[in-house]
């Protein structure tokens, strides 16, 4: 990930075939200042807001399937999905 501030536009590119090329430097990015976007196994804190407390307890745990159905009902523009996961 890389900060263009000449730009100011947030740019997230793959390290090795990008990096390679020389166009990173060519734009005048610094590849020694890119950041991670996972940390100890979530996104960045600098990236996403960490959940509260509240939120946290109110969040609904989600088995592997019903994420991939949620995201297989993105894929598809579909507005019900949420009724067809039984979820309370």
């Amino acid at each position: 990930m890389l900060v263009s501030e000449a730009q100011g536009v947030v740019v997230i590119v793959c390290r090795d075939r990008c990096h390679a090329s020389g166009v990173l430097e060519e734009n005048g990015w610094n590849s020694s200042e890119w950041q991670p976007l996972i940390e100890n196994k979530a996104l960045a804190s600098w990236l996403v807001r960490p959940l509260t407390n509240a939120e946290r307890a109110n969040a609904i745990p989600l088995s592997r399937e019903q994420i991939e159905q949620i995201e297989e009902g993105w894929t598809n523009k579909d507005q019900q999905i949420h009724t067809d996961l039984d979820l309370q």
